[in-house]
């Protein structure tokens, strides 16, 4: 069992270092491509909480979305701290929403309808993850920005069956950490 911890322990700082990462590529973008990184300030600045929660939506599903280029720009515009705090409470809804969906599409099509939207070597690869830990995947997995396991993760929960609410309590624990790390990242309280 100890091995394990270390494992998760590893996990966990690979998370953090992988948002540090995340952000330091969203910084670069913006001085790199300052056209694809305009067009976002501008969608935010249009479409304010309700692009944030569609655009975290999306990228919570299996679509590929930049949801955590479209919630790091979003930070930064935020003109005051309720403003960061009602966009990072959005984004944490918006993503816990994303992952239900995936979860209810894998419990009620099955594979079928799965194996359209994951590779199945992905999918495989998150079976084992969640076969060796259980429900701790969908937590590590959901922390970290852009992880090409988190999807899969929580299709393969709704796959196994996994109870509801379970499932449910570590996703919107992930959530939480993901987006409250990201803000606090960007609005440089951490670092």
């Amino acid at each position: 069992m100890h091995k394990d911890h270390k494992e998760i322990a590893k996990s966990v700082a690979i998370g953090i270092a992988a948002i540090l990462i995340t952000l330091l590529a969203i910084e670069a973008l913006s001085i790199l491509a300052p056209n694809l990184y305009g067009d976002v300030k501008t969608t935010v600045a249009q479409w304010g909480v309700v692009g944030v929660f569609v655009g975290v939506f999306l990228g919570s599903t299996a679509l590929p979305f930049p949801t955590d280029l479209l919630f790091v720009t979003a930070i930064n515009l935020a003109p005051d701290l309720s403003t960061k705090l009602l966009f990072t409470a959005v984004a944490i809804i918006a993503g816990f929403f994303g992952a239900l969906l995936n979860y209810w599409l894998a419990r009620v099509f099955r594979e079928k309808l799965v194996y359209h939207f994951i590779n199945p070597k992905q999918l495989d690869g998150a079976k084992k993850w969640f076969d060796k830990y259980g429900p701790l995947p969908i937590l590590i997995f959901g922390i970290i920005p852009a992880s090409p396991i988190f999807d899969p993760i929580t299709f393969v929960a709704g796959l196994t069956g996994m109870n509801f609410k379970e499932f449910a309590i570590y996703s919107f624990a992930s959530r939480v950490l993901h987006f409250a790390v990201l803000a606090l990242i960007a609005t440089k309280v951490i670092v």
